[in-house]
């Protein structure tokens, strides 16, 4: 499940940084094609990680901020 979410993170990441140079060239265009090819990507994604990563690793997360939050109180 984890390389798959880093794959598909970084393609979203690439298609993104695609986004940003048809934004300077102000290629309407080409930034509507490149949302229409994040959106299937991102959605499923988004789903996996909400549903499936997140509350997996919400106990290990919550232990991570109180140790954390120990340290920074004394």
């Amino acid at each position: 499940m984890i390389d798959d979410l880093t794959r598909e993170h970084d393609a979203v990441v690439t298609l993104i940084s695609q986004v940003r140079d048809a934004r300077r060239g102000d290629d309407r265009d080409r930034m509507e094609e490149l949302a229409r090819l994040i959106t299937p990507l991102l959605a499923p994604h988004t789903e996996v990680e909400e549903h499936g990563l997140f509350p997996a690793l919400a106990d290990e997360f919550d232990q991570l901020l109180y140790q954390a939050e120990c340290r920074s109180h004394g």
